[in-house]
This record gives C-alpha cells, sequence and structure tokens, in this order.
C-alpha cells in the first residue's frame, strides 16, 4: 500500500491509541509488543521507537506511515521526541512523555477537530497544530534573544546565557531542518486529485498554509541563530571598548604626575653634598612641581585627551 492509499481512508471514526515508554528498553519493547503486532509495525519502526533520539522524517511502509517529529513547546528546554504511525483508520502515537497541554495526546495534536474527519484531514489538523507550537517556541527565543540585547546595554549579560540560548536555536533549527523534507512528501500527496486518492482543495490549501508557516519558521530561525552570533561579537566589542576606556582614563593619569614624579625623585635623591641648602630652593621647588603639573594638563587638554564625549552605556555600541 503506498502513502497515497493510507491517506485516501474515507472513514471519519479515527481511533487513537497512545503510549508512553519508559527509559529501560526492555519495558519499553514489552509495552510496544502488542501495538506492534496489532499495527504490524515493521522491525525498524520499532527500533526507532524505543532508540529514539532520531531525525524528524516520514517514512511509508506497507501498512501505514510512520513520521517522527521533535515538538517543541515554550514551557520546556528541550524538545518531545513522537513518534506517530498512520494507518487508514487508526492512529498510534508513541511519546516520551506527557503532553505539554491537555491530558492525552489526541487531545492535544487535534484540539478537537477529529470528530467527522477523515485520514487526510486529521493529517493535516496535526501538523497545524506542530508547527503552531514550534512557533511559539521560536517566540521565546525571540523574547530571550531580546532581552540579553536589553541587558548588553545594561552592562547585565552573562556570556554564558548567550552560549545557552544559543545552543537551544541551534537544536531547533537542526529539528526543523531535518523537517522539511516531510512537507515536500506530503505537498507531493496533495497534488493529485481527490478522485484519485489525493486531497481535497480544502485540505490542499490548508496543507499549503501549514507549508508556508513551516517555510517562514525555518527562516526565522535562521534569523535569530545569525542574531546570537552578532549579539556575542557586540558583547565581546562592547567590552573592548570599556576595557579601552579604563585604560586611557589609567594612562591620563600616569601622564599627569610622571613628570612631577621626576622633579620630586630627582630633589628626594641621597647627594652626598646636598646642592641646594638655602630655604628658597624648598619654596621654589613646589612651584616648580605644580607649574609643570598645571602644563601637563594645559597640553593635554590642547591635544583633546579630556575632550572626547563620554559614551553613554545605554546608546547602542
Amino acid at each position: 500500500m503506498n502513502p497515497r492509499e493510507l491517506l485516501a481512508g474515507s472513514a471519519t471514526s479515527i481511533v487513537f491509541d497512545e503510549l508512553c515508554l519508559p527509559d529501560d528498553e526492555k519495558q519499553a519493547l514489552h509495552l510496544l509488543r502488542p501495538y506492534a503486532d496489532q499495527y504490524k509495525l515493521h522491525p525498524l519502526t520499532i527500533e526507532d521507537c524505543i532508540a529514539r533520539n532520531q531525525r524528524c522524517k516520514l517514512e511509508a511502509f506497507d501498512e501505514y506511515l510512520f513520521l517522527v517529529w521533535h515538538l517543541y513547546a515554550p514551557q520546556q528546554e528541550t524538545y518531545h521526541e513522537i513518534q506517530i504511525c498512520l494507518r487508514p483508520d487508526a492512529i498510534l502515537i508513541v511519546a516520551e512523555g506527557r503532553p505539554p497541554m491537555g491530558t492525552t495526546w489526541q487531545s492535544y495534536l487535534v484540539r478537537g477537530r477529529a470528530a467527522n474527519c477523515n485520514m487526510r484531514q486529521t493529517t493535516v489538523a496535526m501538523f497545524d497544530t506542530l508547527v503552531d507550537a514550534a512557533e511559539d517556541y521560536l517566540e521565546v527565543l525571540r523574547d530571550g534573544a531580546a532581552t540579553l540585547e536589553e541587558d548588553i546595554l545594561d552592562r547585565a549579560m552573562d556570556p554564558r546565557e548567550v552560549l545557552y540560548l544559543k545552543k537551544l536555536v541551534r537544536q531547533f533549527n537542526r529539528s526543523i531542518r531535518s523537517a522539511q523534507p516531510i512537507f515536500s512528501q506530503l505537498t507531493e500527496l496533495a497534488s493529485q486529485r481527490p478522485d484519485v486518492g489525493g486531497f481535497s482543495d480544502e485540505d490542499r490549501l490548508r496543507l499549503r498554509n501549514v507549508t508556508d508557516h513551516m517555510t517562514r519558521l525555518l527562516e526565522a530561525t535562521q534569523q535569530v541563530d545569525s542574531q546570537m552570533g552578532t549579539l556575542m561579537d557586540v558583547h565581546w566589542g562592547a567590552l573592548g571598548a570599556r576595557t579601552n576606556r579604563q585604560m586611557q582614563r589609567l594612562t591620563t593619569i600616569a601622564t599627569i604626575f610622571l613628570p612631577v614624579s621626576f622633579w620630586s625623585g630627582l630633589f628626594g635623591m641621597n647627594f652626598e653634598t646636598m646642592p641646594f641648602k638655602d630655604p628658597w630652593f624648598f619654596y621654589a621647588g613646589m612651584a616648580l612641581l605644580g607649574v609643570t603639573w598645571v602644563v601637563v594638563v594645559i597640553y593635554m587638554f590642547q591635544r583633546g585627551v579630556f575632550g572626547h564625549e563620554k559614551l553613554d552605556h545605554r546608546e547602542p555600541l
């Protein structure tokens, strides 16, 4: 049975089976075995369900379509890997845990839209939910990037936060990229006429809308990824600029007191014969120190050392 025939079923009472597998492989295999016999799962499908850590993909077998998807939710740091087996009249959902919202994966994925819907309509509804969840997760990543940009201006940003958020963005980007071929396969199926097992015009429009959202999602993810790289560059550039300003202040102070230190060191040397024994030489030396300090300050003002405007840390760097 080809994929088009699997989705061509006209049954409107889709049976949903759900299974949450533990981490232990033996227990997971024991729980999966009855469903494997019922759905006639291929050994490769059983292996993927138990081993997990698979890329997003859509595979066609004799009796079913096998979908692997990385589900991202705003309230979680990592993704849910879910495996879905699609038959003409039944759907098996194998997941790592409970859904982000709701009590069952059926209620979360189809959101009440499975009533009186055939397999094609239910499939489009599920992909609509999965892409919506990915868009919500991307908004969370965008908000995190915007917060870090404000922290840079307030000098309160921790580079480790940028690296952590960048890791999440890269992980999300890899998942979205691996999911792109799935929509190419669905688009090919939807291109057939309804009378030969293709999608109806309404289903085709909804699928095209979901595909467009997925394409924009990939572009937006790449933009956030580039933004994170730029954010690190701005952080290190701003840190270097602040360090340079501090060094400039220290150099200015040292330059002012350098000639004064020379004169005081010269007259403070332990001569065997004191060159200046008269008291008025003491006052002349103090005057020389003061005049030297004033001359150096005036010279530095003329050179523009103190003429630069102070950079406000709240202005863009």
